[in-house]
């Protein structure tokens, strides 16, 4: 992955060095280019990762002053979206089958502004705060299984979800390489609140007599943590 985005990044370079030299790369203004786009990526614990599929838009109602807001997918653990697991009657792998099959989403919004501060032609520090919004939802079904091992004749169906309230702010960079293209990092910490819903969990099990349908809430509760966030940003001012 490493090799993939180092081998982009020197295309982009080349790419837009054509019309301009290193020497002439200047920051955009605001009156000619107001706004940017960008991804960000950051560094996981398994190597430089993309991170949860997210975008970013700013709009510069100066050259110091940016409104910005940003748009994410997943929740950035690499929790997959779908999932499904099968389990054996028997220890080989033989017999019967369960499936359980897990269907989940996850979404986050930002709305902030950042400062820029005085830096030089190419490099532009700044602060940034933002308030975060979020939430997401699960599914999860059984089909012979528990959600742990093969039960013959047992079904069952969950429902959950969650909702994220907080705010964040710190410092980042952002460097121009290349005319209107730029590389920044970015730093800072965050407090968030995710309020979980109550989870509903429905099972049914077949009996030589009828089925036996159990419903059950399991109730939920909130919690608040302070964390901190790093990002790494590839962005086109335009």
């Amino acid at each position: 992955m490493k090799k993939f985005i180092v081998a982009g990044l020197m295309l982009t370079a080349s790419t837009f060095g054509f019309s301009q030299t290193y020497a002439e790369v200047e920051k955009p203004s605001n009156e000619e280019n107001p706004f940017s786009m960008e991804v960000l990526f950051f560094n996981g614990e398994d190597g430089l990762n993309w991170q949860e599929p997210t975008l970013r838009f700013r709009y510069f109602v100066q050259d110091n002053i940016a409104a910005r807001l940003q748009f994410g997918l997943g929740d950035g653990l690499g929790t997959p979206m779908n999932e499904k697991n099968r389990f054996s009657e028997e220890p080989d792998g033989s017999g019967e089958e369960g499936v359980q099959e897990i269907s989940r989403m996850s979404w986050n919004v930002q709305v902030g502004g950042e400062y820029h501060f005085l830096g030089t032609k190419k490099f532009s520090p700044y602060g940034y705060l933002g308030l975060n919004l979020g939430g997401g939802s699960l599914t999860e079904t059984w089909d012979q299984t528990n959600g742990n091992e093969y039960v013959e004749n047992l079904t069952g169906e969950i429902t959950a979800g969650f909702s994220r309230f907080g705010f964040s702010g710190g410092l980042g960079m952002e460097f121009y390489a290349v005319e209107n293209i730029f590389i920044g990092l970015e730093l800072g910490i965050g407090y968030n609140s995710v309020s979980f819903n109550d989870t509903e969990v429905t099972t049914t099990v077949v009996t030589p007599g009828g089925s036996l349908v159990n419903n059950q809430t399991v109730l939920r509760g909130s919690e608040a943590y302070l964390g901190t966030h790093a990002a790494l940003r590839i962005g086109w001012r335009f």
